[in-house]
């Protein structure tokens, strides 16, 4: 299946029949609590934040200090996809004040990771890692059944972002050792994405590059959101290390590709890391300006406080020395004026 046969709409339809249900739903009477946050939920998939957030707004103000923290972690996750990173880490923040309160060790945990998100996008692994080793312990991945794999690869990756790459290697053994038989490639997928970062970390970039390509071929069949996700990952990861190298020839076109698989999909991360390889191999400097200003107003700027990742200063650096001052700006303002329809439509238009 080409990725651009893709659905890209599914998860928001049918995020939106479930929205509308429990719509319909709540004008029989109240909602259970839970089922209150699943419509929060139901609604920001489908498209509309607007009333997510105003849904929210009485889960918040709730007596019940448990609901009350599992709506700020709701709101805090619902900001962080929606490029609002400063307002969600504060969320976060009191979420995790209300779940330690009353030794609440699930929401504690989910939201300890939520926050191992912001501490990456800052550019801060060694909090990262902190964060996700506390919540391993307190989400226990050995005993969580399907879920045990994803912790340990969490940590694996932490852990090699850290520099601990025989660290990372011993969290991919308990990472294999948790997952269940027989599982998706899209469950394995978590596992090999880290193998693959870290054979490129340990200089070995020939298999990462094969670790990528079989994922990519193996993702292609999987149907649902999370596998189209993976897959638009993988596509994306793949494009950036052949940029590394130097191997260019593919690069456009797989950033595109990834482009075209993500579709509409909620996931800002995925789509701000597209925009990174698509920064790290243009060669107009108008088209680096122009993409590299769409960056704020997806994600609230590059990392805190504005520096963009590993690689991409000197792009940005290079494109204003060649376009002087005023030609940069000009250039970034168009970016930053795109709502993301406009950005997919000026990526998915071969400059590279």
């Amino acid at each position: 299946m080409d990725g651009r046969s893709a659905q890209p709409g599914a998860m928001a339809t049918l995020a939106g029949t479930v929205a509308a249900r429990l719509d319909e739903a709540a004008t029989e009477g109240p909602l259970h609590p839970l089922l209150r946050l699943v419509r929060v939920m139901a609604n920001m998939l489908a498209g509309r934040p607007r009333e997510a957030f105003t849904l929210l707004a009485a889960n918040l103000r709730d007596d019940d200090p448990w609901r009350r923290s599992a709506a700020m972690l709701v709101r805090g996750i619902l900001r962080l996809g929606t490029g609002r990173v400063r307002p969600a880490g504060a969320d976060l923040e009191r979420a995790v004040s209300g779940f330690r309160e009353i030794g609440e060790r699930s929401g504690l945990g989910q939201a300890l990771l939520m926050l191992a998100d912001i501490a990456n996008h800052d550019g801060d692994p060694a909090r990262a890692l902190a964060l996700i080793e506390e919540a391993s312990v307190l989400l226990n991945p050995s005993m969580s059944g399907e879920d045990g794999h994803l912790l340990f690869a969490r940590l694996a990756g932490a852990r090699a972002q850290s520099g601990d790459l025989e660290g990372a290697r011993t969290e991919l053994v308990r990472a294999r050792s948790v997952l269940p038989a027989g599982s998706s490639v899209s469950a394995e997928s978590h596992v090999l994405m880290v193998e693959a970062d870290l054979a490129r970390r340990a200089g070995d970039p020939d298999s990462a590059i094969a670790l990528y390509e079989s994922l990519r071929a193996d993702l292609a069949g999987e149907p649902h959101e999370v596998g189209r996700q993976q897959r638009a990952m993988v596509t994306c990861l793949l494009a950036r290390l052949l940029a590394e190298r130097g191997d260019r020839a593919r690069v456009g076109d797989l950033l595109r590709e990834a482009l075209a698989v993500l579709g509409d999909s909620p996931d800002v991360g995925i789509l701000l890391q597209i925009i990174e390889g698509f920064v790290m191999v243009e060669e107009d400097p108008v088209r680096v300006a122009t993409i590299a200003g769409s960056v704020p107003a997806i994600r609230g700027g590059w990392a805190a406080p504005g520096v963009p990742s590993e690689g991409i200063a000197g792009v940005l650096e290079r494109a204003r020395t060649a376009l002087g001052d005023a030609g940069y700006e000009a250039a970034y303002a168009a970016g930053r004026a795109m709502d993301r329809a406009a950005l997919a439509g000026y990526l998915s238009r071969p400059g590279t």
